[in-house]
């Protein structure tokens, strides 16, 4: 039954914070085309903000989460900060209510009619329920990085009701990393993001804390050594197993016609000389014509594991290429050695590095600096993976211990850190708390009239609690020990406690997770940084642990690589913004923990954890910067994807630009004056009366003008550059890869020693692509398929003056051409190059020891969060 009048008995019992306000002011703009997408960071008061949103639309919603702990998270909310009747909230599809709050697994469950160990959907019409409870509005919270038969289910049920219901989307973390398909079939479900609300203004506005990441390095243990030493013979041996076997050499099949494949050997050189590396270390014959035209100076990649896992890898992957039959023989071989499809990257090597025991002396290390700062605030949780209930053995022993978890974790730290220090282990199974809660214990499920057993652990001061609890019981008692201070660190693992578990006195935390989305990454993260009532000082310093590979010899060369685990942080920190380590600027990016990816070995990585101990200790500083960077209260902060470069005076382009028109007019003002002294004077009556000095005279007025209108035009930078710009943003949009109404910006900093491009009126994910067409276009000249080439009136072209086209541009040639006209348009002469070809890659190679790019131009493009003003447009 319809109820659109049953929310009038609620109001928000509270003060909407100021973005809050602001959305719910633009509510009627927002909802025109019956959606409202909202961005906002964990912490921000996302679940208020929606609850008001379907209080103000009046009509019975199904609010969709990812786990259960969120789904539950929207009733409590309601009860506590709406005053809801419990009956008017439900948990169950079945047994819709005004609110039914449910998530992403039941609702794929019950359009697909299965049965559930916790639901019967097998008889369950579920469009007809939406129908007969009345349900006008659909929230959905988080919706993406869903499990794929979760997503379809979600894309198939919008896409039926889309036309007869109101769409709130919430998130915390759009997928921004994601591939263009992969970003349209996001908006499809939520449509085009309406509002922002960023970390930044979070912080500005008192609504997070200030924090920081940090991070800590490893190696292998000497165990885990010997296993990573196993796994990289095996990978020798497989490879030597190809050779014996006549399958490598099955592999060159490609180079009898390889002008037929010279498309793709240029657009991936480094793998085919990869290929040729092979070949030359086991003395198979290839074209010595090959390696000039692959690598100009006859080098070839270093023979090691690296470089045959490029080979094999495109080898699997290219069936086109080498036959089915060949890549099958290759794969059972690799089989037999327990290699899939890659020597490097395997599971198991992956699991060394994410689950390396060396991480466990980082814990401690980590935990013993922050108490010895902290003392008696220290609020510290360690997420982690997996339990290791079966190691509960090893609590109390002396037992070497082997591998992470929760109890691996605790018992690292029991016998590590001050006995002063109360620890706690949570998960959902176990429960591990200090002798002296005995009591709290009694109190609490006792009068919840719960059964529970103690088992004290021998040789400790801790016991496990046993009891038929519910999760949401058990995470509340320890929740409340926590914030008591009772517990001052918590092992606990991801699953229960990093997604939607509030706890606001948390000042450090210890990621022990392997986590490569963004999403999971960030709503752990954000368990740290929320505010304190009870500390309003409160700074939140961020641990991510890492695990660097050992160098590997081979050919008595060293190499030493960053791996997996790195690599996975590095994707993190693409959209975690914070101050870095100057306090100078708020970015993403791990490089603002002046991190340099490429000299990150055993000589540097002590010198960085030390590093970073050090500035983990200066929390008043890391409030200092926030406060300075985040501007006083009239100043508005936005995050934004921005191209930073250095001023434009010492740029080639206007240079040679300067240089080629003035040539050129020259050239023209010369022969005009020739033309009008020895031909229009022979043949014009009234000109012969004219006097030299008065010819020359005209002849010096018209060069005059002629090259004061190329100055203005050349040495306008502003002009030239947004033309660049421009020109860019107009071929991106005839693509229809960015809207037809986004128009670029140009700025420069106080001091004008840099300048900046923008995108407005975009959505984020057009404003990155747009970046990092700018940024592309501007960068040293690595390997892009088309090249672009100055040239002047005359057609010369200067091969000393080019610049890469931008990738999403030079899919093809029509674009590439569409590109140079709108350039054309703006009085800026480029031809271009096909760089696939044979002729092509001689001349990119040419290109790339341009003055241009020998002068290392610094180029920059990152997503940033600045106040209004800091920079300004360039007039």
């Amino acid at each position: 039954m319809k109820r659109e009048n049953a929310f009038n008995s609620y109001q928000f019992q509270g003060t909407f914070r100021e973005y809050q306000q602001r959305v719910l002011d633009s509510l009627d703009q927002h909802l025109e085309d019956g959606r409202i997408h909202i961005v906002a960071a964990p912490g921000s008061g996302k679940t208020i903000l929606g609850l008001e949103i379907i209080r103000t639309l009046g009509f019975p919603a199904l609010i969709l989460s990812p786990t259960n702990t969120i789904q539950h998270q929207w009733g409590n909310r309601l009860e506590q900060n709406f005053g809801a009747n419990k009956e008017d909230i439900s948990f169950s599809l079945k047994e819709p209510s005004l609110i039914t709050s449910s998530t992403y697994q039941a609702l794929h469950s019950a359009m697909k009619r299965l049965k559930e160990e916790q639901e019967d959907y097998s008889d369950f019409d579920f469009y007809d329920m939406i129908h007969q409870a009345g349900i006008k509005v659909i929230c959905v919270d988080e919706a993406h990085h869903l499990k794929q038969e979760w997503q379809k289910s979600l894309e198939e049920f919008i896409e039926a009701i889309q036309s007869e219901v109101f769409i709130i989307a919430l998130t915390a973390t759009p997928p921004y990393d994601s591939t263009l398909t992969e970003w349209n079939r996001y908006i499809s479900v939520c449509g085009e993001i309406d509002e922002e609300i960023s970390v930044p203004e979070l912080v500005k506005a008192n609504n997070l804390s200030p924090h920081q990441d940090f991070v800590y390095f490893n190696f292998p243990s000497e165990t885990e050594k010997e296993v990573e030493q196993k796994l990289n013979q095996k990978a020798y041996e497989a490879i030597n197993q190809l050779v014996k076997s006549g399958l490598l050499k099955d592999t060159t099949t490609w180079m009898k016609n390889y002008m037929d494949h010279l498309e793709l050997i240029l657009d991936s050189p480094e793998v085919f000389s990869s290929f040729l590396s092979i070949y030359h270390h086991h003395q198979i014959t290839y074209p010595k014509q090959l390696v000039q035209i692959i690598s100009p100076k006859g080098k070839l990649p270093p023979y090691n594991l690296e470089t045959i896992d490029k080979a094999i890898i495109f080898c699997l992957n290219n069936p086109d290429i080498f036959g089915q039959k060949l890549i099958a023989s290759i794969k059972s071989i690799l089989k037999q050695y327990g290699f899939v499809d890659s020597l490097v990257s395997t599971p198991q090597q992956q699991r060394l590095l994410v689950q390396s025991i060396g991480k466990l002396d980082s814990i401690v290390e980590i935990v013993e600096h922050e108490s010895s700062l902290l003392e008696d605030k220290l609020r510290l949780l360690v997420l982690t993976d997996y339990i290791r209930k079966d190691h509960l053995s090893y609590i109390g022993s002396e037992q070497p211990l082997q591998m992470l978890g929760v109890v691996p974790i605790f018992e690292a730290l029991r016998r590590q850190v001050s006995p002063h220090v109360k620890l706690g282990a949570l998960s959902g199974t176990l429960l591990i708390l200090d002798t002296s809660l005995q009591d709290k214990v009694k109190e609490y499920f006792g009068n919840k009239n719960i059964s529970y057993q103690i088992k004290d652990i021998e040789n400790t001061t801790y016991f496990e609690l046993v009891t038929n609890a519910s999760s949401q019981d058990k995470v509340g008692f320890v929740t409340m020990m926590f914030e008591q201070g009772h517990i001052q660190i918590l092992v606990g693992t991801k699953s229960l406690l990093g997604e939607g578990w509030d706890s606001p006195s948390i000042n450090t935390l210890i990621l022990a997770s392997f986590v490569g989305s963004f999403m999971l990454s960030n709503q752990m993260r954000g368990r740290a940084i929320r505010t304190n009532p009870l500390d309003p000082q409160k700074v939140a310093n961020i641990w991510h642990l890492v695990t660097l590979p050992s160098p590997t010899k081979a050919n008595g060369q060293l190499t030493e690589g960053v791996g997996s685990d790195f690599e996975t942080l590095e994707r993190r920190f693409n959209n975690f913004l914070a101050p870095n380590f100057e306090g100078t600027s708020i970015e993403a990016g791990i490089s603002r923990l002046d991190i340099n990816k490429e000299k990150l070995n055993r000589d540097t990585i002590q010198q960085i954890n030390q590093n970073m101990l050090e500035h983990s200790s200066q929390r008043q500083q890391i409030a200092t910067h926030w406060n300075s960077l985040v501007g006083e209260e009239h100043e508005n902060i936005q995050v934004v994807h921005r191209t930073q470069m250095e001023t434009p005076q010492t740029m080639p382009m206007v240079q040679q630009a300067i240089i080629d028109n003035l040539l050129s007019s020259l050239i023209i003002s010369v022969i005009f004056s020739l033309f009008l002294q020895f031909v229009l004077m022979k043949y014009i009556p009234f000109l012969q009366n004219i006097r030299i000095d008065h010819l020359y005279l005209i002849i010096f007025m018209f060069v005059f003008l002629v090259i004061s209108n190329v100055l203005w035009v050349v040495l306008n930078k502003k002009r030239r550059l947004k033309a660049i710009a421009s020109a860019i943003t107009e071929t991106l949009q005839s693509m229809k890869v960015i809207n037809r109404w986004a128009k670029p910006s140009m700025s420069y900093n106080r001091d004008k020693t840099q300048i900046r491009f923008m995108l407005n009126k975009a959505s984020d994910k057009e404003s990155l692509i747009f970046n990092q067409a700018i940024s592309e276009f501007f960068s040293l000249i690595d390997n892009p398929r088309y090249i672009l080439i100055a040239t002047n009136r005359f057609k010369q072209t200067n091969i000393f003056n080019s610049y890469a086209c931008p990738s999403v541009i030079g899919t093809n040639e029509k674009q590439v051409k569409e590109l140079i006209n709108h350039l054309k348009e703006r009085h800026i002469l480029f031809d271009y190059q096909y760089t696939r070809t044979v002729q092509g890659r001689k001349t990119l190679l040419k290109a790339r020891k341009s003055y241009r790019s020998r002068q290392h131009l610094f180029v920059n493009s990152q997503k940033v969060a600045s106040l209004t003003g800091a920079f300004k447009d360039w007039e």
